[in-house]
């Protein structure tokens, strides 16, 4: 079996939860109040999110407020910018509580709507915590400071349209802006619906020619490169399937990160590990381990952990865009079902272990689960023999009261039956609690194989005896197999349910392993 250390969520969190803030109780328009737009289509823009990972603050692409609002790590609201935020006038404001939606329109500083967002997470870069937000009505990229300051000395008045040879709808209206990121240089990337890149310096300045990628076809959900990198970047990008792709630092594509049919929404990269967060089916996000996406077989990857899904209150119901706090590895979704940002530090940790006593039919699967100081309402392991879909499950043998409330790894096991002779399986742990859950990576195992019966008969009948004849393949070329004959008396001559009363050899006869038919006999005598 194989298994991969299981990564996380929530790191530097000592009581981390799953919690919400945004719109929640907050009258529309007021301070922290959002209104946020899902991706009704693969064409479509959401409202995105980003991360600074120094302060840890959060900045959400307002879209329906025509403004960009900020967030403590803790949801606290900081502040919003705009047009006429504070008091509705024709400029771009600041403001700290009562907060108007912004006033529409493309002048400097001011939106239409507000689509993706970025922040500059390289400590060494001279726009080091400045925003970036892309309007994808006006095709414009505006910067700003932390604070809501337009960086007037970037573009023409804070503002970029495209490059020198190109504006950012490629010259065609209806080919809007699909994504905005930073890399590890501080240098800004813009993508478009014509699968056309366009990187600038922090001064506005172009770096490379605009660059149409092969095998795109792009969608609604943004691009994605790791805050870390600095040279020879591989690039992901939401295509127009639903599914995120990865691009070379040639812009040759190489491969389908996602894997299963589910829709992908908003993604981004943790640079601690590589790992990739993806939401998927608009209410779950997917974490797919660095190591496979690097990779991005054509097969796509499947998610190491899965988490998300709508406990009570909490939980995601459409989610759009997706940012990673890769320092204290808090997820953060924009929420367009409940115009909120959703934050996942851990809620449950599960960890996948190797299976047991596997034979032809069943085995003992383990793992282990930390509830974090808090109840588990269910712990389940769920298993298939393919690792995107576990169609099976089995509840862990310890009770959610045995396993208990404390904050340090609980070992779960569950015997499996019934399953299919010379098959790999996959399973994984899965935990929730009243607040969200998680499931471990992926196990897997492989049942022993089922030797075959392929003939019965007798021979050499006589008044005293007879010989039974069994033709048997052990169908393993490693492994060989136990035999034996059962007969019993038909009372009456009737031989429906008649028991099987008698069996030889004892002990059972043995077969040397092979992948031929192979003929075994027993003579019986009365």
């Amino acid at each position: 079996m194989r298994f991969r250390p299981r990564k996380t969520i929530g790191r530097g969190h000592s009581s981390p939860t799953v919690f919400s803030f945004g719109g929640i109780g907050v009258p529309p328009g007021e301070a922290g109040s959002l209104s946020l737009a899902s991706e009704p289509n693969a064409a479509a823009a959401g409202s995105g999110i980003a991360v600074d990972v120094t302060s840890h603050d959060v900045f959400v692409a307002d879209t329906g407020n025509r403004r960009v609002s900020e967030f403590t790590s803790a949801g606290s609201f900081l502040r919003a910018w705009g047009w006429g935020v504070l008091n509705g006038a024709q400029e771009l404001q600041v403001c700290e509580s009562n907060c108007l939606p912004g006033l529409s329109g493309s002048h400097p500083g001011q939106f239409e709507v507000p689509s993706y967002i970025a922040v500059d997470n390289d400590g060494t870069s001279a726009s080091h915590g400045d925003v970036y937000v892309a309007d994808s009505a006006n095709d414009i990229v505006s910067k700003f400071t932390a604070t809501g300051v337009l960086v007037s000395s970037w573009g023409t008045g804070g503002q970029l349209t495209g490059s020198e040879e190109e504006t950012f709808d490629s010259g065609h209206p209806g080919i809007p802006i699909d994504g905005i990121t930073v890399d590890g240089e501080g240098d800004l990337w813009v993508y478009n619906l014509s699968s056309r890149l366009f990187t600038f310096a922090q001064d506005g300045s172009e770096l490379a020619t605009t660059t149409a990628l092969t095998a795109s076809s792009p969608g609604g959900g943004g691009i994605a490169v790791s805050s870390t990198c600095k040279t020879n970047c591989s690039l992901l990008v939401h295509d127009g399937s639903g599914q995120v792709q990865q691009f070379s630092a040639q812009r040759a594509n190489t491969g389908t990160v996602t894997a299963g049919e589910q829709m992908a929404q908003g993604f981004g990269i943790d640079s601690s590990d590589g790992d990739v967060y993806v939401v998927r089916g608009r209410s779950l996000v997917e974490d797919i381990p660095g190591e496979c996406a690097d990779v991005a077989p054509v097969s796509g990857c499947f998610a190491s952990q899965v988490f998300g899904e709508r406990e009570g209150s909490v939980g995601i119901i459409d989610g759009s865009g997706l940012a990673v706090d890769s320092v204290s590895g808090t997820v953060y979704v924009s929420d367009a079902g409940s115009d909120t940002v959703d934050a996942f530090p851990a809620v449950v940790e599960a960890l996948g272990g190797a299976a047991s006593g596997v034979g032809a039919h069943g085995a003992v699967l383990h793992g282990s689960v930390d509830p974090l100081g808090m109840r588990l309402s269910s712990c389940q392991f769920e298993y298939g023999t393919t690792s995107g879909e576990f169609t099976s499950s089995a509840p862990c043998a310890e009770s959610v009261g045995s396993i208990g409330e404390g904050s340090a790894p609980v070992s779960v096991q569950a015997s499996v039956e019934g399953l299919d002779g010379g098959t790999t399986y996959y399973f994984r742990v899965r935990a929730i609690n009243s607040i969200g859950g998680i499931s471990s990576e992926i196990g897997e195992f492989t049942t022993s194989v089922t030797p075959v019966v392929r003939e019965v008969r007798t021979s050499e009948l006589s008044g005293s005896g007879v010989t039974l004849v069994a033709v048997v393949n052990p169908a393993s070329a490693t492994l060989g197999a136990h035999y034996h004959f059962e007969y019993g008396v038909c009372p009456g001559g009737a031989c429906a349910g008649a028991p099987y009363t008698t069996v030889v050899p004892e002990p059972d006869g043995e077969i040397p392993a092979g992948e031929s038919d192979m003929e075994v006999s027993q003579a019986v005598e009365e």
